[in-house]
């Protein structure tokens, strides 16, 4: 019986961080100049928060809201610890918001609840293990927060469902 012995090549890459911002208007994007030099975003997954009454992201120990083609800190209370590349989902119609995990490679699976007015760290009885490369996301059929997949010390392929209580 023959082996066959695959190889993989791999290109070399340089990775760039992108200081830019483009607007969907349901037909065309449109690019929006100007974004500050001095913000750094870390990991862009944006959520519509009713609390705020616009577009936000988590960025390391602060809440930033899109407003006049700008990202704005947000006053959202005590924040919990500073960290880079967590995800944030939030229920677009009553307003909760969910933060899970990781801090600039360190994988975490702490979990906090915004209420609208403070942060406070949630205990779950089950929680997902520690893991970095996940999506987390607001299902509105289910009335939950899902967190599927991610990278441990290999591939996650698993999901998670977090219910408010």
């Amino acid at each position: 019986m023959a082996s066959t012995v695959a190889s993989i090549i791999f290109e070399s890459c340089t990775f760039t961080a992108l200081n830019d911002a483009w607007a969907w208007d349901g037909q065309d994007w449109e690019y929006i100049p100007a974004l500050s030099e001095s913000l750094i975003i870390t990991n862009p997954n944006i959520v519509f928060s009713p609390t705020f009454q616009q577009p936000v992201l988590y960025n390391y120990k602060q809440l930033l809201g899109w407003s006049n083609h700008q990202w704005q800190a947000v006053e959202a209370g005590q924040m919990p610890p500073g960290r880079f590349g967590s995800w944030l989902a939030a229920d677009p119609q009553s307003g909760p918001m969910l933060l899970f995990g990781v801090d600039n490679n360190i994988q975490r699976n702490d979990t906090w609840l915004f209420d609208g007015s403070t942060w406070k760290e949630m205990h779950p009885d089950l929680t997902p293990g520690p893991r970095d490369a996940y999506v987390m996301f607001y299902d509105r059929t289910r009335d939950s927060f899902i967190v599927y997949g991610g990278i441990s010390t290999y591939a996650l392929d698993d999901m998670w469902e977090y219910v408010l209580p």
